[in-house]
């Protein structure tokens, strides 16, 4: 590029920078290159992904807000990466009391959000300075493909990504229960990381932002039934038989429903990899691990049935158990949903949930469930996920249903209190000043209520942060949406009344 265009393209960005006008991938790469564009990039835990977006539409100026999604050409699935870029507010915030610092105000910003391998990505990476997959917005296309349901913000589909450090990270639990050895990622058998270092530990600043509430799935078969998940009765499971399930205490639904003869069905457990902060919730509320009396939950390993590297991949059948560690919430609700209705031509991966070609290393077949042979699945989706049009629903524990609602006043108590996490060395400077800005933002009820655009789905702001609710179960408000018990930061520790 000659001197006479570089003048060109930096002006350009000055002139974009100081207007209200969407951040298209053109004009991201005109403000980075003329030095203007303040970036933070984040990964580990999708549960917020929601929750950044719609931060988006408070803390941005109206009508700049564009939001780049992997897919391909044609299709923006954000499943892996997102990011938002927009120009910040000066003022304006719902957020009682909270000023926009000189630094990123009337600036603009990207802010990247990865979720692929879960929370574990949201602690180790941000301690060692290590490499993570984000959004390449250089490989969005020319024109948006879609609009985000929530925000209803342009969304361009982007078929590369890019690797480099990350600045800050979000685990579903705080980063000390991750490092347990439990929670430490094997995929198909391989270690992805080892667990830090005591000192590794200290140079994380963590804080608590919101609490997260997770419900034990069934699929439509286990929920006794019916022609749909929406119209399935609602099962009713104590948190020791889910754990007996989970951890190979027992391999038959007939111990949880006389009424199923025994050694007449499949078991299929979706569960999440190590390092998902998912499992990691399930690992210390139901499994006692690494809190108390630990059990350790089953392994894809531990199928009785898979297959290693043959031409036809085993079928499932009745006495059968199946473990599914999926990659993904994703794949995990698409798990529950292939449990119902069968692979059909194609098969699970036991290792990440991925329907694969028949034959592929550690595949299964699951055969749709009959009266003959049926399919039992259970598995651990955030509320934040919803359902959609996948089979299954969230089954009542201890007898206690599984909403906000509950959740809010602690009769709901899968509940965990999601952390961002920043290296101790982020002192200063505006890429901070944006972290901070986020933080408020997004544990705040006036913006998880709704009160910028849109409800984020399954999350409740934390008394403990100074949130204030007086609303029971019966009262409870999805527009001020506070948990009044709290466990200060400590999965292990059980919930207490705050309010």
């Amino acid at each position: 590029m000659n001197m006479k265009m570089k003048v060109l393209v930096v002006a350009c960005a000055m002139a974009f920078a100081g207007q209200a006008m969407a951040l298209s991938p053109t004009v991201v790469a005109a403000d980075a290159t003329a030095g203007t564009l303040v970036t933070l990039k984040i990964s580990g835990s999708s549960a917020l992904q929601n929750g950044v977006s719609e931060v988006s539409e408070d803390l941005c100026q109206a009508g700049t807000i564009d939001e780049f999604w992997d897919g391909t050409t044609t299709t923006a699935s954000g499943s892996n990466f997102r990011a938002v870029a927009c120009t910040v507010k000066t003022t304006g915030s719902v957020v009682p009391g909270l000023t926009i610092p000189s630094s990123i105000g009337g600036k603009p910003v990207l802010i990247y959000d990865t979720a692929k391998g879960g929370s574990i990505y949201g602690v180790n990476p941000v301690a060692t300075g290590s490499a993570v997959g984000f959004v390449d917005y250089t490989t969005c296309g020319s024109a948006s493909v879609t609009t985000n349901s929530l925000t209803h913000e342009p969304v361009w589909s982007c078929t590369g990504s890019l690797n480099t450090a990350t600045d800050v990270g979000i685990s579903d639990v705080e980063p000390a229960t991750l490092e347990a050895g439990v929670n430490l990622t094997v995929v198909a058998g391989v270690p992805v990381f080892s667990a830090l270092t005591s000192a590794q530990l200290a140079s994380l600043t963590s804080k608590a932002v919101v609490g997260q509430v997770f419900g034990i799935t069934v699929n439509g078969t286990a929920a006794m039934g019916s022609a749909s998940p929406a119209t399935t009765a609602m099962l009713n499971l104590s948190k020791s038989q889910v754990a007996a399930i989970m951890d190979g205490g027992t391999y038959d639904w007939n111990t949880v429903d006389a009424s199923v003869p025994a050694g007449s069905s499949i078991m299929v457990i979706c569960r999440r990899q190590s390092g998902s902060g998912s499992q990691a919730s399930v690992n210390a509320n139901i499994m006692g691990n690494p809190c108390s009396t630990p059990l350790n939950p089953l392994k894809y390993s531990d199928s009785s049935v898979a297959n290693g590297t043959g031409t036809t991949s085993s079928i499932a059948a009745a006495g059968d158990v199946v473990v599914v560690e999926n990659s993904s919430t994703g794949n995990l609700a698409h798990c529950m949903t292939y449990a119902q209705k069968g692979t059909g031509t194609s098969a699970i991966d036991l290792t990440t949930g991925a329907i694969v070609a028949q034959g592929a290393a550690n595949s299964v077949i699951l055969p749709a469930s009959t009266s003959a042979a049926p399919t039992y699945a259970i598995g651990i989706v955030g509320l934040d996920h919803g359902v959609g049009s996948d089979w299954y629903q969230n089954t009542n524990l201890n007898g206690n249903v599984a909403s906000l609602a509950d959740a809010s006043v602690g009769q709901y108590d899968l509940v965990v209190e999601s952390t961002f996490n920043r290296p101790s060395s982020m002192t200063a400077g505006a890429k901070l000043d944006l972290y901070n800005t986020l933080v408020k933002e997004i544990s705040s009820p006036a913006v998880l209520g709704g009160g910028a655009g849109q409800i984020v789905p399954g999350i409740l702001a934390l008394s403990e942060n100074g949130a204030v609710s007086t609303a029971t179960a019966a009262t409870f408000s999805a527009a001020n949406p506070v948990i009044r018990v709290g466990n200060s930061g400590n999965t292990c520790r059980p919930l207490q009344q705050l309010q």
